[in-house]
């Protein structure tokens, strides 16, 4: 084997100490050791995310409240003025009935117009009054405006309030 020192070709084996120089060196494997990283991850329920949801929802209280319905569209106890097969009169806000069906609710006089509750899914918002919709035995009584009732009249229902 050769080098070029400058402009002359030397041998290195006229070196001293070229073979101890060319030395083959074996390969190497070093051990790393791997860190172990264990996440707990609790294990997810219905229950827990209904919990967690809760929680996060903090601007709504569960009540329970009687249901009724009522049809406007019928007349009798559903309409004070019912003229030529029309309900002519307006919900206790002052607002029309036709433009809060499936929406509006009559609630009891302890509840302001414009309290807001969930129920079925959906929000519903109150706009009427109604001669028998007061508190009985606590749990209140509030009227649907629906054409079709979601429960039998009188079920007990658990509703959101939304604050």
């Amino acid at each position: 084997m050769y080098r070029w020192d400058g402009l002359e070709r030397i041998s290195f084996s006229e070196v001293v100490g070229a073979n101890d120089v060319i030395t083959i060196v074996p390969p190497v494997t070093i051990d790393i050791p791997q860190e172990t990283v264990t996440e707990i991850v609790p294990q997810i329920t219905v229950e827990t995310v209904t919990e967690v949801a809760k929680e996060i929802i903090t601007n709504l209280d569960t009540i329970q409240i009687r249901y009724s319905f009522y049809h406007p569209w019928l007349g009798g106890t559903n309409c004070s003025r019912f003229i030529d097969g029309q309900c002519i009169s307006k919900m206790a806000s002052g607002k029309r009935w036709q433009d809060y069906l499936e929406y509006a609710i009559a609630c009891p006089p302890e509840w302001s117009f414009g309290t807001k509750i969930i129920a079925f899914g959906q929000e519903w918002v109150c706009e009427d009054r109604g001669g028998k919709i007061q508190y009985v035995d606590e749990i209140p009584w509030v009227d649907f405006l629906t054409e079709n009732p979601q429960v039998p009249y009188g079920t007990i229902l658990d509703v959101e309030i939304v604050k």
